[in-house]
Order: structure tokens, then sequence, then C-alpha cells
């Protein structure tokens, strides 16, 4: 079965999946850079596991939020890990936010250049290799039409 997309429908889907790269290389970047973030402690104003069902799978992602003083200037981050934190493994999520508990002290990391921007953990979590095999699958059909 062959599929037609005509002219508009090909630079449309051109633009959707180089937004798609460019955000998660973005999401790789950050996390990368997150590696020299300086250390710095947080309180927390929430903590939760969010649940959804995808497909008929519940999926689960931990959920935070903390505020902190930096240089003088207030803060408010919500930033566990650059990438994707939704997992169809409840004990995933749960991991990521065990022993945080609402109204405790966190060590967070701050990027000194823009202290508005933290992290709980330092680095990147995604799927990298499903991301790349989707790319190559759309580049691979767009050639194809």
């Amino acid at each position: 079965m062959k599929i037609e997309l005509g002219i508009y429908g090909k630079v449309i889907f051109w633009c959707i999946t180089l937004f798609i790269f460019l955000y998660e290389i973005y999401q790789i970047l950050k996390g990368r850079a997150s590696d020299n973030w300086r250390a710095h402690t947080a309180k927390v104003t929430d903590v939760r596991i969010d649940t959804r069902v995808n497909d008929g799978v519940e999926e689960s992602k931990p959920s935070i939020k903390y505020h902190y003083s930096y240089m003088g200037s207030s803060y408010k981050g919500s930033k566990i890990k650059y990438g994707d934190l939704w997992s169809n493994n409840y004990s995933n999520a749960s991991k990521m936010l065990s022993g945080i508990v609402k109204g405790s002290n966190i060590t967070i990391y701050v990027n000194p250049k823009r202290p508005n921007q933290s992290v709980l953990y330092r680095g990147y979590q995604g799927h990298v290799v499903w991301f790349i095999g989707c790319m190559a699958v759309f580049v691979f059909l767009a050639v194809q039409s």
C-alpha cells in the first residue's frame, strides 16, 4: 500500500519530523549539560506519581515541585530529569521519588548560568534507540513517497 501525501503533506511531514528530532536532541544536550550543574538544597512542595492509560496500558511518571533560593533570588522547579520519564513499570517512578516527602529538603542541581533551570537528577533518560529507529522509519517512508 502506497500513501500519497502530496506536496503539502510532505512538507508537513518533514516539519513534524524535524521538530521531533530537534526536540529530542535538545533534551539529550540539556541532560548532558546538567552533569556540570551545581548541587544545591531545595524544599519539596509537592511529590506524587502521575498515572495515565495509554492503549490499555497503565503508565506512570514521577512528579515533584520544589522551591529554592540561589544567589539571593527565589525559584521554583519541577524538572526531575531531562527526557521521557513515562514508564509502564510503576516501580521505576516510585524509585525515583524514594524517600522524598513533602516538606523535606532535597539536593537538586542548578544551572549556574540560568539559575531558573534545575533538575533533581542529572543526565538524560530516554529511549535513544527507539527514537533513532522511528526517525529511520520516518525518513524511509518520506523518501519512498
